[in-house]
């Protein structure tokens, strides 16, 4: 808002001084603006306007943004050495994964590749080593991802809220129009992390504050629809899983079931879990129990 307030007032001060826009007069006006309320700008971070640009090692073209070729090619020179090579440098995997880390942050679940790198890292990675056949497997995979992972920054809001759950004999998702699109689109919006302030014991972190939607669900059944439900058959790997892998892979199975439908393809879509680790396993985007790392 203040960035537009600042270049509507400026650009009717530049007309009126007969300044021809895109000489980067218009720039220079907005961070005045920012300046005069306080927020800190530094000049040579910021870039006039430009539909296809590179900033903080992604590539943004048409709102969506993408690891860049640059990046890529700097990942897959360093991958493809490391695999020649045989042997690690102290901290040079972890430095690679650290790399591919901040690729991925556009799609979290990316980062389920990743488990035999961090033992490397944990049990040889302050001492020249001979790269394990599996870290070198995951860092190919990960590459091998690169290019997939994208964030589209203009996708709409679905108008339905799913909600999922497990049993030790079952899962079902159901969903619902019923609640206000603002409230969803708000949902999407709002910041996934509340910090946990250490020194303020008068306001302590929950995991209802942390975790919780702001909405209120309705709860009439009127409302609701049967996305899909299953039933695990007795002696089934699905009925013998832990609970909380059972409640992430009915989150998945929403996600599939979401994916095959117009009304919510290629949209953001709000997805309710009554599992405390389901929701922290996605928001993380991998884990390190095997069975929840496989659904992500």
């Amino acid at each position: 808002v203040i960035q537009e307030k600042g270049a509507i007032q400026e650009k009717g001060s530049f007309q009126e001084k007969g300044v021809t826009p895109g000489d980067g007069v218009e720039l220079r006006g907005i961070l005045d603006r920012y300046t005069e309320v306080g927020l800190r700008c530094k000049a040579s971070k910021v870039r006039d306007y430009d539909p296809r640009q590179e900033l903080l090692g992604y590539q943004l073209e048409d709102n969506v943004l993408r690891t860049s070729n640059r990046r890529y090619a700097q990942l897959a020179s360093a991958v493809h050495a490391l695999r020649r090579r045989g042997w690690a440098r102290p901290r040079e995997v972890e430095a690679l994964v650290g790399r591919f880390t901040h690729a991925f942050l556009l799609c979290r679940p990316a980062l389920a590749v990743f488990s035999a790198v961090y033992a490397f890292a944990t049990k040889v990675g302050d001492r020249h080593a001979r790269v394990w056949p599996s870290v070198l497997a995951e860092l190919e995979q990960a590459l091998a991802l690169v290019p997939l992972v994208r964030s589209n920054l203009a996708r709409p809001v679905a108008t339905t809220l799913l909600q999922t759950d497990a049993s030790d004999t079952g899962a079902a998702a159901v969903y619902t129009d019923a609640v206000p699109h603002r409230d969803l689109r708000w949902q999407c919006m709002r910041p996934r992390h509340v910090p946990k302030l250490e020194d303020a014991p008068s306001d302590p972190w929950c995991v209802e504050r942390a975790l919780a939607a702001d909405f209120v669900a309705p709860v009439d059944p009127a409302v609701w629809r049967i996305a899909f439900r299953r039933h695990f058959a007795a002696g089934t790997r699905a009925r013998a899983a832990h609970i909380n892998t059972k409640e992430l892979g009915a989150a998945v199975d929403a996600v599939r079931w979401a994916g095959r439908s117009a009304r919510t393809r290629r949209c953001r879509i709000v997805i309710q879990l009554n599992s405390a680790v389901a929701v922290s396993v996605l928001r993380k985007g991998g884990s390190s129990c095997t069975s929840l790392r496989r659904h992500c």
